[in-house]
């Protein structure tokens, strides 16, 4: 299987594991750490909002996925991949409006980083519990309707040149947020090395070949992370 289609199959379960987040406490941590941790298979990992240098190399990969898939093309000679431009064009003669969607997508981003600061507010301010409840529960809608037409589009569009380097540049900046504790080892007579954070993965291939668990459990929370950044 190509690594587009996984990418492909992989973004459904992404995205629907997203509100677990707003029905966690995660979401309180995040909003004082800027960061994700979990547990998976007794490791301690955390996701980390992405650097300058981090967004920076993911868009140099970027660069050199597009204009692999730009030059592909089939056995036939035709190319493999559409750009998103004549897509959008096809549809649009079918009554289906994707900047329509961009449109709406972008509200609801703005929307919901709104309400993530008037959540980050209360809990610092300890509102009351109601209040607090309402902000999570606007959030988990704004996330919902996001996933909705998230998935609308990418199913329209998802053998797009576009589409598929912006999938690839999500999963690559996941590879390189993701972090694990390693333990300091135990040196007897009451010490102890430090414990330190340090890259799940050395390369973009292990990242591939990893667990399909765990890219997912990363990879979600990664999502929601990153989320606005094209």
């Amino acid at each position: 299987m190509s690594e587009e289609l996984k990418n492909l199959q992989r973004t459904s379960d992404i995205k629907k594991k997203l509100n677990e987040i707003i029905q966690s406490d995660a979401i309180e941590d995040f909003l004082k750490t800027d960061e994700f941790k979990f547990d998976y298979k007794d490791i301690d990992y955390r996701m980390k909002k992405p650097t300058y240098k981090m967004k920076q190399e993911a868009y140099k990969e970027r660069i050199i996925k597009y204009s692999r898939l730009l030059k592909e093309k089939n056995e036939d000679g035709s190319f493999t991949y559409s750009v998103e431009e004549d897509l959008i064009k096809a549809y649009k003669e079918r009554n289906i409006d994707i900047p329509q969607m961009n449109r709406r997508l972008d509200k609801l981003c703005n929307d919901k980083e709104k309400l993530m600061m008037k959540l980050g507010e209360g809990l610092s301010k300890k509102a009351s519990v109601p209040e607090l409840d309402l902000y999570r529960k606007e959030i988990e809608k704004i996330l919902l309707e996001i996933q909705d037409i998230s998935l609308k589009k990418t199913g329209l569009l998802e053998f797009s040149i576009e589409n598929q380097v912006l999938l690839y540049f999500y999963a690559y900046l996941t590879y390189l947020m993701a972090e694990k504790l390693i333990k300091g080892k135990d040196l007897g007579e009451g010490k102890k090395e430090s414990d330190k954070w340090v890259r799940v993965w050395s390369k973009y291939e292990e990242y591939e070949n990893e667990q399909e668990d765990l890219i997912i459990e990363c990879s979600y929370r990664a999502a929601f992370l990153i989320s606005g950044i094209e």
